[in-house]
């Protein structure tokens, strides 16, 4: 087959675009959602979040007059250590995309289980699964964002961690799902408190969809503006 035959058609390209903005706009809101939520019901961590941001940005602009969260720049973002972790961690227990997948190219047995698996056979595997796994992560079903801090990464696996997916296939665009997210967050944080509301709070998941993509029914909070922003 020749090069030529191999090229999209306009109409696949179209598709494919429509498919990726599609799957980049839910993942965003979703993950957004997962990360607001372990924040508002560990008031702990978003207090330290919030702290974090203030501290670094004034560092970052002493010698400007600029209002707390005017603008926040690669400089600054890049030094929020603990909210990248907090995203990180909330990725980790809330992957939006549940389901991942393989289309065997061969023939294969397992020799511990003695399953075959046939060539063109779909494989599918869920990322909460793996992500949650005790044999990876200590208390795993626990938000504890400490774990993705510099001085602890040794002590993760990288393969157990799939929210974007892992290896040729993983999502093109994480690196840049995951700056949009953390300049979100950072400027929500700086002019928002989200507090969760007793009995309420409560993250419940459709179980009809969450075999693929993890979303909540229903998730009520309370946003409280931040008095030190003006």
């Amino acid at each position: 087959m020749s090069s030529i035959d191999q090229m999209m058609t306009e109409e696949e390209v179209v598709a494919n675009m429509f498919s990726l903005f599609q799957g980049a706009f839910d993942g965003h809101s979703l993950s957004m959602t997962f990360i607001i939520y372990e924040l508002a019901v560990n008031p702990d961590c978003q207090q330290r979040v919030y702290d974090e941001i203030v501290t670094c940005f004034q560092d970052n602009n002493s010698s400007t007059n600029q209002t707390i969260g005017h603008q926040f720049d690669w400089e600054t973002l890049s030094k929020l250590d603990y909210l990248n972790a907090c995203i990180s961690e909330a990725l980790r227990l809330h992957a939006a995309v549940n389901r991942d997948g393989r289309i065997a190219k061969q023939d294969y047995t397992d020799e511990t289980t003695g399953v075959t698996i046939k060539k063109d056979q779909v494989i599918q595997f869920s990322r909460s699964a793996v992500q949650r796994c005790p044999d990876y992560y200590r208390m795993p079903d626990q938000f504890i964002p400490d774990r993705f801090l510099k001085h602890n990464k040794h002590l993760l696996v990288d393969s157990a961690y799939l929210p974007f997916g892992l290896g040729r296939r993983m999502c093109p665009g994480y690196k840049f799902a995951l700056m949009a997210i953390k300049l979100t967050m950072a400027h929500l944080l700086i002019r928002y408190k989200f507090v969760a509301i007793d009995g309420q709070t409560v993250l419940k998941t459709d179980p009809i969809v969450e075999h693929y993509t993890y979303c909540p029914e229903k998730l009520y909070l309370k946003i409280e503006k931040r008095l030190i922003f003006n």
